[in-house]
């Protein structure tokens, strides 16, 4: 597979790695995460997906179903961890 793009910025050399654990992870050079799918769940809850929010950044993640099998954008049905209140 190749990607490209029309941006004219000299493109740092990254890795993609496929973890056993079902985890793709974007790193740089220096061995650093750039991304990582876990950060970004969409309709399957995998052991070490965070689902909830960080309270310093406010990131929230949380699991939605696909409106179907050909078409990804989220349905009705949601999965999200209440963080309004104490646990």
């Amino acid at each position: 597979m190749v990607l490209s793009s029309n941006s004219s910025a000299e493109a740092t050399p990254t890795q993609a790695q496929l973890l056993n654990i079902g985890n793709l992870v974007l790193t740089d050079k220096d061995s650093n995460n750039l991304w990582q799918s876990f950060e970004y769940p969409t309709n399957a809850l995998l052991p070490g997906i965070r689902v909830g929010k960080d309270l310093k950044t406010g990131d929230e993640w949380s699991l939605s179903s696909w409106c179907s099998t050909v078409d990804p954008s989220p349905d009705d049905f949601y999965y999200v961890m209440e963080t309004s209140v104490s646990p």
